[in-house]
């Protein structure tokens, strides 16, 4: 029987003549040739728990059960006994499989009702997902598939497999990755009108192949600028270009909620069929919580979603916008060009086009080399969790948590609890509990300071003390564990005797990261797959705390949360008790971390410290020194000198190497002007560097005697905030809904996700009343 090897890269199913088919598309690892892998042999299955009766006397029960469809019965195909388990208990299921994924719903809802049935358990694990989980079949890695080829209508062979299972380690060596950016007719401030206004430009790069397509034309020396007759033939062009660049991933910055579906919207004006699927099917836009666009055997990743889902609390950004974070990740930002001139440049200049098909062009480019320096951590996630790419770079750190232990559970035998129902989560929205202790800072100018801070705190937590849903407050340990008390006057206990689920789980991700970590600090160069795995296996411990307090997870344990957040104060306030009996001073403490001035004691203390510290915590916990400090700023929270008390998560640091960190402050902000932040940054630098407080008083009057003299060029006072819901919906004015509501009377179209640009003029009315367009 013939044997493929293959890369499989975007994973479908379709159901024909009654039956489900799993579509693999992807690579060959012989010749690097397109392959569509069609797999016969898996079918949709579920889980039922018996009540009163033996699983097989339930499954005998289940095998005359049918429900009528549209004429057509809807029964189970094949019902097997299991031994599974079930929280802390060992239980017997029965394993229900169906004839097709849309049977599973109605059997779902059906067989709840019967008398002998307690519970219906993974009926809502999406076939797709299901079938990488049970194949244990990973994308971007080698499988292996039995069967024989094919004939198809179709440029891409067809195999059709008999088995498919993954064949080892080996990640698909080269990509080919295509960028996509467009340029629409949308004058500033307005609404987004796909009906209404056309795509006046649009760019591809990608493999050294570039390409800016415009129905304008003018003068130019740009060999990739191409001049076409209207906004039909520049949708043909795209589509061509497209289907013949063969992309395995097609990349674009928020061409999720826009590009692409700008794309199929101004396509279906003209009745364009824009087909590019290697199926030849369109676009396919998914209208869920978020709007998603696929395109089937092309990947398609939305490097905006995966920033905003993923990366957001590493990125020191103002916003997430392509030029912010294009230039803390590639240190470059886009092309100079003013989208709001734009539309009159196209009506009236099209000779002064060539710097906005600049600027388009710019735009692909960096949304390219973004994906390509963030690919790593998108396929250490992959490999972690084990869903598709798609679906993976959309996912949010709890959605991530949870595939991984969904992935996790099926391997050990463990059944997966079912997502909560809305009054279930109704209810869980209603609790909740108290969070880090945090050390008031006390206001001022310090020097020679250190930061401790616990290795992963709350990851260790549950390590360390076998915290899980299924371990909390187990009867076999009531009189011999620990008890954590709380101040409701509960305790919570967790068990000693069985290792919990969650528990394990994480312990296991803390040893595989450390070995990682290892590894990188033997390597002569730095490696970008092992940085990205180490980071893919941080974000799941790290995350692993808050998804069991989290209303809509599966496995949600509000005494789990408790008690992580509970142990967690008690460390951190037993370290600060430690310090200062070691005659430190502490000026600040947040979470899992504490800021200490050394007074007069020499650095070894440090270590000696730490090392006595770490004598008296769990194995697995560990103490370590972030850094030593210059100096360190802390600032009050309130202007009345008698009652100044420090502001929480807001400071800022020297480093020994003269390296500025802040934290908290607007410096990063985009709702303050640049001049704000620019002043705001200064003084932070001038304080820390120079230590001279009245140096930085002049230098702040001197900003303002300047401004007053209308010395600063108005764009630095411009400031740009997004309106985040309808005008009409706000309760409190602030300026820029002052600002929204006058483009709104002069006929402009405003709403949500509308960037809203004002100045604030002097006068000595509401600062809403002295907003006003630049």
């Amino acid at each position: 029987m013939p044997e493929l090897r293959f890369y499989p890269l975007d994973i479908h199913y379709s159901v024909r003549e009654g039956k489900p088919i799993i579509y693999l598309f992807g690579r060959s690892a012989e010749d690097g040739s397109r392959v569509w892998v069609h797999d016969h042999s898996f079918a949709p299955y579920f889980y039922i728990i018996p009540k009163a009766v033996p699983a097989g006397e339930l499954a005998k029960e289940l095998a005359e059960f049918s429900q009528d469809r549209a004429g057509r019965a809807v029964k189970f195909t094949r019902l097997l006994a299991e031994k599974k388990t079930l929280g802390a208990d060992a239980v017997s299921a029965v394993k229900a499989y169906t004839e097709v994924p849309g049977d599973v719903p109605l059997l779902r809802s059906s067989v709840r009702g019967l008398p002998h049935v307690s519970e219906v358990l993974e009926a809502d694990i999406l076939f797709v997902k299901r079938y990488l989980i049970d194949k244990g079949i990973t994308p971007f890695t080698l499988c292996s598939a039995q069967g024989t080829w094919n004939k198809s209508d179709l440029d891409i062979p067809v195999f059709d497999a008999e088995e498919v299972r993954e064949a080892g380690t080996d990640i698909i060596p080269t990509l080919r990755i295509l960028s996509l950016d467009i340029e629409t007719y949308s004058p500033f401030g307005t609404r987004i009108e796909p009906e209404k206004n056309p795509i006046i430009m649009a760019a591809l790069t990608g493999n050294g192949f570039s390409k800016v397509i415009t129905w304008k034309r003018f003068k130019t020396s740009k060999d990739y600028i191409e001049f076409v007759d209207g906004e039909l033939e520049l949708l043909e062009k795209l589509k061509n270009y497209i289907i013949e660049f063969s992309p395995d991933i097609l990349c674009g910055y928020n061409s999720d909620a826009f590009d692409l579906p700008y794309i199929k919207t101004r396509a279906e004006k003209y009745k364009l069929d824009f087909a590019v699927g290697l199926d030849s099917s369109s676009l396919l836009i998914g209208r869920g919580r978020y709007v998603t666009t696929s395109i089937a055997g092309i990947l398609h990743l939305d490097v905006f979603r995966f920033i905003i889902a993923t990366m957001r609390t590493s990125l020191d950004v103002p916003s997430y916008d392509l030029n912010s974070v294009s230039l803390e990740l590639l240190g470059k930002g886009k092309a100079d060009a003013d989208l709001e001139d734009l539309p009159k440049t196209w009506d009236n200049h099209p000779e002064l086009l060539e710097p906005y098909c600049e600027y388009n062009l710019q735009d692909a480019l960096l949304t390219h080399e973004l994906l390509v320096k963030l690919l790593p951590n998108i396929k250490e996630l992959v490999k972690l969790v084990g869903t598709d790419p798609f679906d993976t770079a959309r996912m949010s750190y709890s959605q991530l948590v949870e595939w991984y232990l969904i992935r996790k559970a099926h391997h050990a035998g463990i059944l997966v609890p079912n997502k909560p129902h809305h009054d279930d989560i109704t209810d869980r929205r209603e609790h909740t509990y108290e969070g880090a202790f945090v050390f008031e800072p006390t206001p001022g100018l310090f020097s020679n300071i250190v930061v401790f801070d616990f290795r992963s705190l709350y990851p260790s937590i549950i390590s360390a003390h076998n915290i899980s849903p299924e371990t909390v407050n187990c009867p076999c340990c009531k009189d011999t564990a620990e008890k954590i008390e709380e101040k409701s006057g509960e305790s919570l206990w967790f068990c000693t005797k069985k290792q919990g689920f969650i528990a394990s789980v994480i312990g296991e991700i803390i040893l595989q990261r450390e070995a990682v970590r290892d590894q990188m600090k033997k390597l002569p160069e730095p490696s970008k797959v092992l940085h990205a795995r180490q980071m893919a296996l941080k974000t799941l411990a790290n995350s692993m705390y808050g998804y069991m307090g989290f209303f809509a997870a599966r496995w949600y344990s509000l005494e789990c949360a408790r008690a992580i957040a509970a142990l967690g104060r008690q460390y951190i306030q037993h370290l600060i008790s430690q310090a200062e009996k070691e005659g430190f001073r502490v000026l600040y403490s947040d979470t899992d971390s504490i800021f200490i001035t050394l007074e007069d004691k020499p650095k070894e203390a440090v270590n000696a410290f730490i090392a006595a510290v770490n004598k008296t915590l769990p194995q697995i916990m560990s103490l370590k020194s972030e850094g030593f400090y210059t100096k360190g700023l802390f600032v009050a929270t309130k202007e009345d000198k008698k009652d100044m008390s420090g502001a929480k998560k807001k400071y800022a640091l020297l480093s020994q190497n003269g390296k500025i960190t802040i934290k908290g402050f607007e410096t990063i902000r985009r709702n303050w002007s640049p001049i704000a932040r620019e002043v705001q940054s200064t003084v932070i630098s001038m304080l820390l560097t120079k230590n001279d407080p009245d140096a930085a008083f002049s230098y702040v009057k001197e900003i303002i005697a300047r401004m007053r003299r209308h010395e600063i060029p108005l764009e630095q006072a411009i400031i740009l905030t997004q309106l985040q819901k309808e005008i009409g919906a706000y309760d409190s004015i602030g300026p820029h809904v002052a600002v929204a509501r006058r483009l709104r009377d002069r006929g402009k179209k405003v709403g949500p996700g509308s960037i809203i640009k004002y100045v604030i003029i002097s006068g000595t009315e509401k600062i809403r009343d002295r907003a006003r367009l630049p």
